[in-house]
């Protein structure tokens, strides 16, 4: 029967309305992909610099900041019933990644106070390594060698690009002070790849948690953590005006900044890793670093040396051959799973075909059942 004919007279036109998905085309999401990265890479270069001014200029420590990062997340946080629902059902692992997102950060201010700053971005280019292992570990998504040759030119490069002066001595990272820092840090790289891991398996399981949700319970989490240290520590030297200058309508509207800064940075690092893999969005992240890192230098006046440079250049020429090299090895599984649904195509509609030429020349049961007395018994009755 056509498909036209049973389309226009079929009794359930009315009822049924057939309409096809749209497909999105790979271009635009490609686009989109990258404009995402261009955000979140100005949205991370201006907070970066924005909050080395605030520190400096206005005397507002980073537990202040923390807070006032929070502030935003607890506006975004939704209370309607569908929402409360979803926090009731997905609870665990929202407070799981909650968890290990404050860990991260917390590890991380932790870490500045016992090693050098360049000590603490060597730890935390090591992402990309740690991402791919744990990635293959609970994601089943492994990695070629030459990826992973791009991935250690990555962290070399990133290394390379964030010493400062060729790297501080030997002696001063045999320090005590800088093992434990070094420690910190690499323990919270770690946090933050398996929390990107965690939230992958949660949009792969789960596809009514969405990315400002999970920035809210976070960031939300996160502040009633922190609400008792900051009440003890920062609160009273904001009242007595102790922290530095006087907290006035200046300093209001530069933290209101720096938190839609904030707000910025994250919700497009979390609208990249929900595209990406936990891999791709760790080695956008370092590129990120060196970005952040050269582009602060700029603006402060500090000078980057031939070192450095020569690890920006690395950095950026690993980061485009592993893009080259994920994308012929997704084109290679989409042409081998196209290659394989072909052949169950063909093979079931041979099977098919030769079923139905069977039944076709099968003798109907009426055929072999009529008989010539049969026929004799029919007219019989006829008569």
């Amino acid at each position: 029967m056509d498909y036209k004919w049973r389309h226009r007279y079929s009794p359930l036109r009315h009822c049924i309305k057939l309409s096809r998905i749209p497909a999105v085309p790979v271009e635009s999401q490609t686009v989109k992909t990258t404009l995402m990265v261009l955000l979140w890479y100005a949205a991370a270069t201006f907070s970066n610099t924005f909050c080395k001014r605030l520190v400096s200029f206005y005397k507002i420590s980073p537990l202040t900041l923390t807070m006032v990062d929070a502030v935003p997340a607890v506006m975004l946080l939704k209370r309607d019933a569908k929402s409360r629902q979803i926090y009731r059902d997905h609870w665990k692992a929202l407070l799981v990644i909650s968890v290990f997102a404050t860990g991260a950060s917390l590890l991380h201010r932790i870490s500045l106070t016992y090693a050098h700053v360049s000590t603490i971005h060597t730890a935390k280019a090591t992402q990309p390594l740690i991402s791919a292992v744990l990635s293959g570990l609970f994601l089943g998504e492994h990695i070629t060698s030459k990826m992973a040759l791009a991935l250690v030119l990555i962290v070399v490069g990133v290394v390379m690009g964030t010493m400062k002066g060729g790297g501080p001595k030997v002696a001063d990272q045999l320090e005590p002070s800088t093992v434990a820092g070094v420690t910190l840090a690499l323990c919270g790289t770690v946090c933050t790849a398996i929390n990107g891991i965690n939230m992958k398996k949660v949009w792969r399981n789960d596809r009514e948690i969405s990315k400002s949700m999970i920035f809210s319970v976070s960031r939300t989490v996160a502040a009633c953590m922190f609400f008792p240290v900051w009440l003890l520590r920062d609160a009273p030297k904001i009242r007595d005006g102790s922290i530095g200058n006087p907290f006035d309508t200046r300093t209001a509207l530069a933290l209101a900044l720096y938190s839609v800064v904030m707000v910025t940075q994250h919700l497009s690092s979390l609208s990249v890793l929900h595209v990406l893999s936990p891999v791709s969005h760790s080695v956008l992240n370092g590129l990120k670093r060196v970005v952040v890192i050269a582009v602060s230098c700029y603006i402060f006046g500090n000078s980057l040396s031939r070192f450095n440079w020569l690890g920006i250049g690395i950095c950026t020429s690993a980061v485009i051959w592993y893009s080259r090299l994920k994308l012929a090895n997704s084109r290679a599984k989409k042409d081998e799973y196209a290659s394989v649904t072909t052949d169950e195509d063909s093979t079931v509609e041979g099977v098919d075909m030769e079923t139905m030429a069977s039944r076709r020349n099968q003798p109907s049961p009426e055929k072999k059942e009529d008989s010539p007395e049969r026929q004799l018994e029919r007219l019989d009755r006829i008569v």
